[in-house]
């Protein structure tokens, strides 16, 4: 939906301004995730481990969805998600 997206573009921005090479210590992509693969996985393999990540922890939205949202609000309470 509209509003997945939308939390997902603020916390892509706000974790790497969607910048897939970034590096941030042991974090990697672009949405920082803790994994050493991600510092050579492609766009697309980014997103569906980020996918994967944010579904395991948050779960997903009623439109099946990886809840992004969840993972957005979890971010702004802790600055990490």
């Amino acid at each position: 939906t509209v509003k997945t997206y939308q939390c997902l573009d603020t916390l892509a921005t706000k974790e790497s301004n969607w910048n897939f090479k970034a590096k941030n210590g042991s974090h990697h992509g672009f949405l920082q995730g803790k994994s050493q693969w991600l510092a050579t996985a492609t766009e697309e393999e980014q997103y569906d481990w980020a996918s994967r990540y944010v579904i395991n922890r948050y779960g997903v939205t009623e439109y099946d969805e990886p809840d992004f949202c969840a993972a957005l609000d979890h971010w702004k309470k802790h600055s990490w998600h």
